[in-house]
């Protein structure tokens, strides 16, 4: 089984950064898990969002269109940095 994590950040609130979030893998197959684990540490302030999405990944690889790229990202005025997409793949 492979298995997608994922993040997004977001501010509600004008002047309030966007969240940090710290994601750690661990790998503790010595104590009886079946592939890595991860963590997130992160502290929220009012108006901070941060929504994790975590899936079972398509075995086909994306369409070229759905492929995130910062060219896009700039024609519909959105902020997109590439280390706001992490993937943690498990093998099971």
């Amino acid at each position: 089984m492979h298995l997608d994590l994922r993040y997004v950040v977001e501010s509600t609130v004008e002047d309030i950064p966007i969240p940090k979030v710290d994601l750690t893998t661990y790998d503790l197959q010595q104590v009886g898990h079946l592939g890595p684990s991860v963590t997130a540490n992160l502290t929220l302030h009012e108006g901070q969002v941060v929504t994790f999405i975590l899936r079972c990944p398509p075995k086909d690889p994306p369409i070229p269109q759905a492929i995130p790229r910062t060219e896009t990202a700039k024609e519909y005025n959105v902020t997109f940095d590439c280390s706001l997409l992490k993937r943690l793949p498990c093998c099971c």
